[in-house]
């Protein structure tokens, strides 16, 4: 699965995984007006009755969404945050 930002504005090339997939690697490619930001993937979804969030590192232009993710039916969404020094600017959620 790949993950585009362009702009503020993020994509996908294919739908998110279905219920109770795990660990699904997500390639990321960073629009060029953020080089020398450090992108981070925020994931939010359904933990039995409340919505949590979760910050995951990108490293090396990847990174993992976990079991947990998946685990519970209801709404998934994910963003990136870029971020250099005290500056953070956040993707649309998709």
């Amino acid at each position: 699965m790949k993950v585009s930002l362009n702009g503020r504005v993020l994509s996908m090339d294919e739908d998110f995984p279905a219920q109770f997939s795990s660990n699904i690697p997500v390639e990321f490619e960073n629009d060029s007006i953020y080089e020398g930001y450090t992108p981070t993937a925020e994931i939010r979804f359904h933990q039995k009755e409340k919505m949590v969030s979760r910050t995951l590192p990108i490293n090396n232009g990847s990174f993992c969404l976990p079991a947990e993710y998946f685990k519970y039916d209801g709404k998934v969404m994910l963003s990136i945050m870029n971020t250099k020094g005290e500056v953070s600017i956040n993707s649309y959620p998709i």
